[in-house]
């Protein structure tokens, strides 16, 4: 369930520009921390075991940003999720 809830919470803030990104060197984040996640970036969630990496883009139906559009859009990623046990 907290591997859910983690996903959920990298969902909504994937689009915020306020987030602190991962860390360069290290590439640790902590749990319940908003983060953002470049493409093809690995985080990993610090005392969890767990590694994220965000995959790929498969579907993104956004507005440009020089564009004014009637709804705004949304996009779908392929993150990658593996623990400390390789699972």
């Amino acid at each position: 369930m907290r591997i859910l809830g983690l996903i959920m919470f990298l969902g909504l803030g994937a689009c915020s520009v306020n987030e602190p990104t991962v860390d360069p060197w290290t590439g640790a984040v902590q749990l319940d921390v908003p983060f953002a996640l470049p493409f093809n970036g690995i985080a990993t969630v610090e005392g969890e075991g767990l590694q994220i990496t965000f995959s790929g883009e498969l579907i993104d139906s956004r507005c440009p940003t020089d564009y004014r559009c009637v709804i705004q859009g949304s996009v779908d990623i392929e993150l990658e999720l593996e623990t400390d046990a390789g699972e």
